[in-house]
């Protein structure tokens, strides 16, 4: 009975419904035609010349060479089956699957649209990023909660204080609603109606499949062709894409990040519109600068057609689907060298206030001890959650860096009004001698900072330039109703994005962003909406 069931689930909703009927269709006609001449006449006849050509038969004298070799072949047989029946329905679905993305009208929103104010105010910062991670399916939700920061920041008035949003995975795909202003309702492709409505056969589709000469079984054909219907150029989404690329720092525009992982040369990649980014002043100005960008690992788009590139890139899940190319270069998904490419808020924008949304950070679960397969998403899992809370732990880093320098700008500040006193001939210097030649050596060391040793860690930590970040980050928490490949539940998706939606709303309402905690804390929503915080970064 288990079986069936796992059977029926595959075939009739984790599957596209024509793919299924074919690959059933061709798979009865070669175990029914093929299968069994292949069995009783092919293979004995292969086995017997293979062990006539051999030595085999002075190995195994106590039992027939030709039917071992031959029960091999079977085993053989069946598997070509599989991969034949496969490789047929993949072939034919090409041509038989709808290549019309379905229509977007604007419809009203699943959730109310007016809410009161919050009583923060967010007058005190200056720039303002959104940092989305990847994780396939379990992207509904990160959409859930972008709409609802949507919602708030337009609220506050300070929409126009988002000067950046970096993506990965699934969190590049988002990041392109927010970017063409399909945030709201009243947008034909609005965030919110995409992921109540997503399924299989509109985003993926089988792909024929050649042992040992590919590494991939999946096409994602269909999602490039709903990017084509929602994002192209004649599109009033596309126009204001365009906007972005043709003035990146103008009104309304807003620098973005799409990363990618450079297969061959194991390193984070990305696509931009900021066109600066290679002259961005480093955090730390020491003898020897070192840029916050390496040469060689951006591109910076022109057209849609870069920022189509930069987002399937980005969501190259391997080893579903064939890496993404350019030139002589491979790439695959962001999420393999960095999940949540906070960096690109802090180093590079400057910014000091961040919505990051992870979408792995929290994921504690029982082990299980009998399946193969559950244990290698588990490692992957795990390894995704590491990632991203060291991404965070890089964000303690900064602000502690921050504060430090603060504590010794004020103590230099002291300093200074010493050395005024002391130049107006106070008897101080006379009296501390000794006090006052290391007060003059530390303020010398404070007017010149290029001169500093860049082994002296206190002198680095001055000479940094970046100031306190703030940050305001949620995330879902066990146990999901939607995992990273399940795409076929579009229900689930649906019910995900309303969880978090609702649940942001609130989380934003009672974040005091005028007095914010003085830790980093992650707001973890269970599936009942319920809020809890994790701090142990």
């Amino acid at each position: 009975m288990g079986m069936i069931i796992l059977l029926y689930n595959w075939f009739y909703k984790r599957l596209p419904r024509k793919f299924s009927v074919l690959f059933i269709f061709f798979a009865v006609a070669y175990y029914g035609l093929a299968f069994s001449w292949l069995a009783y006449h092919a293979g004995p006849w292969l086995a017997a010349k293979l062990v006539r050509r051999s030595d085999i038969s002075a190995v195994l004298r106590w039992i027939s060479p030709v039917q071992i070799v031959s029960a091999f072949f079977t085993v053989g047989f069946a598997v070509l089956g599989i991969v034949v029946a496969y490789g047929l329905a993949a072939w034919v679905y090409r041509f038989v699957r709808s290549k019309r993305p379905r229509s977007y009208q604007a419809a009203a929103s699943l959730t109310p649209e007016k809410k009161a104010a919050s009583e923060a105010s967010l007058d005190r910062y200056r720039r303002i990023g959104i940092i989305l991670a990847g994780g396939g399916a379990k992207g509904a939700y990160q959409a859930g909660a972008l709409k609802a920061i949507y919602e708030f920041l337009s609220i506050e008035g300070a929409l126009n204080k988002v000067k950046m949003i970096a993506g990965t995975s699934i969190g590049s795909w988002n990041a392109l609603f927010w970017l063409a202003d399909a945030m709201q309702p009243d947008c034909p492709c609005n965030i919110e109606r995409w992921w109540a409505t997503v399924n299989v056969p509109s985003i993926i589709q089988p792909w024929p499949y050649f042992p040992s000469q590919q590494n991939f079984f999946l096409s994602v054909d269909p999602w490039k062709e709903m990017f084509d219907c929602l994002f192209a150029e004649k599109t009033k989404a596309g126009q204001r894409l365009l906007q972005h690329l043709t003035a990146p720092n103008g009104d309304g525009s807003v620098h973005f990040y799409f990363t990618r992982s450079n297969v061959g040369k194991a390193r984070l990649e990305f696509t931009t519109n900021h066109r600066g980014v290679d002259r961005v002043a480093p955090n730390m100005p020491t003898m020897r600068p070192r840029p916050p960008v390496q040469s060689g690992t951006y591109d910076f788009a022109s057209n849609i057609e870069d920022i189509k590139f930069a987002v399937f890139s980005s969501m190259d899940l391997p080893p579903l689907f064939p890496y993404a190319q350019r030139g002589d270069q491979y790439y695959e998904d962001g999420g393999v060298v960095d999940n949540l490419p906070i960096r690109f808020g802090t180093e590079i924008e400057n910014c000091d206030l961040l919505f990051i949304l992870p979408l792995n950070a929290t994921f504690a679960q029982a082990v299980n001890q009998k399946s193969i397969i559950l244990r290698m998403y588990r490692v992957m899992d795990v390894r995704q959650g590491v990632l991203e809370r060291n991404a965070f732990k890089m964000v303690y880093l900064f602000n502690e860096l921050a504060t430090l320098r603060s504590a010794l700008a004020e103590s230099d500040g002291n300093l200074v009004r010493l050395h005024a006193q002391i130049s107006k001939g106070s008897a101080l210097e006379a009296a501390c001698p000794d006090a006052v030649n290391k007060a003059k050596h530390r303020l010398d060391q404070v007017s010149e900072p290029d001169q500093l040793e860049m082994a002296d860690s206190t002198s680095r930590a001055v000479m940094r330039k970046n100031g306190p970040l703030q940050i305001f980050s949620i995330c879902p928490a066990p146990t999901l109703t939607i995992n990273t490949a399940e795409f076929w539940k579009t229900k689930e998706a649906g019910a995900a994005f309303r969880l978090m939606y609702e649940a942001t709303t609130q989380e934003l309402r009672q974040f005091d962003f005028g007095n914010p905690p003085p830790q980093v804390q992650l707001a973890m929503v269970n599936p009942f909406g319920e809020i809890s915080y994790f701090t142990d970064f």
